[in-house]
């Protein structure tokens, strides 16, 4: 989930609305919940290097 906006378009008050929407909106929160939970399921560098045996 994102929000994009073409830099040529960009304006400060625009950016001002982008924000506020990100921050009031809760389906950004929850996206965001989602990947958290996603990546803290994913094996870490250091725990992938031990699995692998071929060193």
């Amino acid at each position: 989930m994102a929000l994009t906006c073409p830099p040529e378009r960009l304006t400060s008050g625009r950016l001002r609305a982008m924000v506020a929407q990100v921050l009031d909106d809760p389906s950004f929160a929850h996206a965001a919940a989602r990947v958290r939970t996603e990546m803290l399921g994913t094996p870490t560098p250091a725990g992938s290097s031990r699995s692998w045996n071929g060193w």
